[in-house]
């Protein structure tokens, strides 16, 4: 548990220098399970989690049923984010490899063998 709580604060800092020195922003999510693992014998870690979420390491952090509860919302954001869900959508379609997506005449081509966003 403490290499997960030590590896969400260092991912946290990479992501805030690549935000300072490349003004890429990357949303960082922390999605916690297991009630025993993190009530009866992690409670001292779910602290500097709350902490690193504080200090702006962590964009969100998730416990239990909230995961399935909150993803929805959370893919709706990430969709804004990227432009329209129906780009957003097709990309994952196309990159899985699952058949043509549906063409919106505008966002994609299918590039020797590659894809490439427009």
């Amino acid at each position: 548990m403490a290499d997960g709580v030590y590896e969400t604060l260092v991912d946290g800092m990479e992501i805030e220098e690549l935000q300072a020195s490349e003004k890429i922003n990357v949303k960082h999510y922390l999605f916690a399970d297991s009630h025993f693992t993190w009530w009866a014998c992690g409670k001292s870690y779910l602290c500097r989690i709350i902490d690193m979420l504080h200090m702006g390491y962590v964009d969100e952090v998730l416990f239990g049923r909230e995961v399935v509860e909150e993803l929805p919302r959370i893919v709706r954001e990430w969709a804004a984010i990227a432009g329209a869900t129906r780009r957003l959508l097709n990309f994952f379609w196309l990159a899985s490899g699952a058949g043509k997506p549906v063409y919106d005449g505008d966002w994609a081509m299918v590039i020797r063998g590659g894809m490439e966003i427009c």
